[in-house]
């Protein structure tokens, strides 16, 4: 950001310094300053460079004179001695009206420039148009101090120059108004009244020249406060508002800022209002003071329900069918018997069982032996079997060796 510079309560002091050794004027003005930003801080200390320029005009045209110093700043003044390093040329004749102009580093030159005041032309002393005048003038009670001096600049004449008593009506602007002139006016026609119209009687009162002690208490209102610059009222409640917790809340504050929870002790009103987004619920009046929320018929989903958080504690007895149960999952059945099946052995069969296996096995040792291709087998003994003389072959039934042919017998 580009500094800006301003040069507040400039006092000029422009001195005539005698030389010890002889009673030449040195042609040098005494400066002082103050260095401010642009709202009216003074600038840090330090080393700044100020280039000082003189012109013949307000504003515009060249510099007649220049010269350019590094001075240091201590809470924003300085001072400086103007021709000490660069002299005023025999052109800068202080015979005229001349303007001061200030650049301070590398901005651009402070506005509006500084008029040179009275003193400084005292350098023109050294041809001083007084003698010449003292020379010619007639003889009278009193001098004419004007011609004597020459051109006096404008607005130089200081009170301490006016004698008392000499300033007259007709020396006074035919338009000039004399500070609080009107308080006498107006108080001439003024009602009596219990209390003075201060701001009629006082004229314009300047800015920012109204203190505290000078208000009336309760005359301030709420119409009178710009807006964006205090608190005018809270919830439609003005003077001293106390804001008081209740029911679980609790209030605190931290430097500017007022803290508001509703806290966790109930029956707070912290809830201002329910929503449903996924059309799951029933609420009644949800806007409260007190809200009702049921869930809807078939409103839970296996999308509402997470993964793994039904346990069996949750599950009312009775209610799952085998076709809420997956296949591979369970045995639905056991030779269409449901429920709790048990096997239960029957002679010679044992039923064991082992890990998640039933071994099922009989007692018995069976029945063996041996016999000959076609022969109709005969026990031989209790649990073995043997050949008969009886055998079948194709369609004929032979006994022994004797095979009958196409015959049947009963």
């Amino acid at each position: 950001m580009k500094h800006l510079f301003n040069l507040i309560n400039v006092v000029l002091l422009i001195v005539l310094i005698t030389s010890i050794s002889s009673a030449q004027i040195l042609r040098v003005l005494s400066y002082q300053g103050i260095l401010t930003d642009s709202i009216g801080n003074p600038k840090p200390d330090g080393s700044y460079m100020i280039t000082f320029r003189l012109y013949e005009l307000n504003k515009g045209g060249s510099e007649i004179w220049s010269e350019q110093k590094t001075l240091q700043v201590k809470r924003g003044l300085f001072s400086t001695i103007l021709g000490d390093q660069d002299p005023f040329g025999d052109d800068v004749k202080f015979d005229r009206a001349y303007w001061l102009g200030l650049q301070v580093e590398s901005e651009p030159e402070l506005s509006p420039r500084i008029p040179l005041t009275a003193v400084g032309y005292s350098l023109n002393s050294t041809k001083s148009d007084t003698a010449k005048f003292a020379h010619s003038t007639p003889q009278q009670n009193l001098v004419d101090s004007a011609r004597i001096a020459g051109t006096i600049p404008d607005n130089t004449i200081t009170a301490d120059k006016i004698l008392d008593g000499t300033i007259q009506r007709v020396d006074v602007a035919q338009d000039f108004t004399a500070p609080y002139s009107d308080t006498a006016a107006y108080a001439r026609v003024a009602p009596q009244s219990g209390f003075v119209d201060s701001a009629r009687i006082a004229g314009s009162v300047p800015d920012n020249s109204i203190t505290n002690s000078k208000l009336s208490n309760g005359s301030v209102t709420g119409t009178k406060i710009q807006s964006g610059q205090v608190v005018k009222s809270l919830n439609s409640k003005y003077d001293n508002i106390t804001l008081s917790a209740a029911g679980g809340a609790t209030i605190t504050s931290s430097g500017d800022t007022i803290i508001i929870n509703a806290g966790s002790g109930g029956g707070g009103t912290g809830i201002q209002g329910v929503q449903n987004t996924n059309n799951t619920l029933d609420i009644i009046d949800p806007n409260g003071p007190t809200a009702t929320i049921n869930v809807k018929n078939a409103g839970i989903t296996s999308t509402q329900i997470a993964d793994g958080s039904v346990t069996t504690t949750d599950i009312l007895n009775g209610t799952i069918t085998a076709t809420d149960i997956a296949n591979t999952q369970v045995v639905k059945s056991l030779n269409t018997l449901k429920d709790d099946v048990t096997l239960v052995a029957g002679s010679n069969i044992t039923i064991t069982p082992g890990g998640n296996n039933l071994t099922i096995a009989s007692t018995s040792s069976g029945i063996g032996g041996s016999g000959t291709s076609n022969y109709v087998p005969l026990f031989t003994g209790t649990t073995t079997l043997g050949n008969s003389v009886l055998l079948q072959t194709g369609g004929n039934i032979g006994i022994g060796t004797v095979m009958l042919q196409g015959k049947s017998y009963n």
